[in-house]
């Protein structure tokens, strides 16, 4: 979460762009950009795309910096646009590629939580496994896992964002986590 002196940089950065200072706005996009492109890659999943959703994110900050009214942090502000592109692009309300249909302690299991015998038996350090199995991972799923666990919001942070209640994000969290452990572990079964 972004400190106090972070967020009043961000808002002077944001009312100098309003007043048309283009290096105010490029530094505000370097300090967002990687950030933002994790999000993206999160949302669209491929990323080409994903840089195209970052470019249109970054094009209307650049049109409505003078409309941030500053009530959360600007990267919320930004990770909230970069949604609405994406959702609106896609003429889709927020599908969810899973139901949350199957119980807690089913997906707990698959995860390998547990029992001996079920641990998977890969190493979290494994970047390349990791990775794959994030990209297994839907859209909504990936987006909760970026918020939270690579980007540090907050739940109530998260929950602007995505648009739903703090209990929704803490439960599509725990969901998503297990179906990350899922994953690994299916990538693991898949290699041997």
């Amino acid at each position: 979460m972004p400190d106090d002196d972070e967020i009043q940089l961000d808002r002077a950065l944001l009312r100098r762009s309003a007043e048309g200072d283009r290096q105010a706005f490029l530094d505000f996009c370097s300090r967002h950009q990687a950030a933002v492109f994790r999000f993206c890659r999160a949302l669209a999943g491929r990323a080409e795309d994903a840089e195209d959703l970052m470019q249109e994110t970054f094009l209307m900050a650049w049109r409505k910096a003078g409309a941030f009214e500053g009530r959360g942090s600007a990267r919320s502000w930004l990770f909230t646009a970069a949604r609405r592109k994406f959702y609106r692009v896609a003429r889709s309300p927020d599908p969810v590629a899973r139901k949350d249909t199957g119980s807690l302690e089913d997906l707990g299991a698959e995860a390998g939580w547990g029992g001996p015998e079920r641990r998977p038996h890969l190493s979290l350090d494994d970047q390349i496994q990791v990775r794959q199995a994030f990209e297994r991972l839907s859209p909504s799923d990936r987006q909760i896992l970026v918020l939270r666990d690579l980007e540090g919001f907050t739940n109530a942070e998260s929950a602007s964002i995505l648009g739903i209640e703090i209990p929704a994000v803490k439960s599509r969290l725990h969901r998503s986590r297990l179906r990350m452990m899922c994953s690994l572990s299916k990538g693991d079964s898949h290699e041997r």
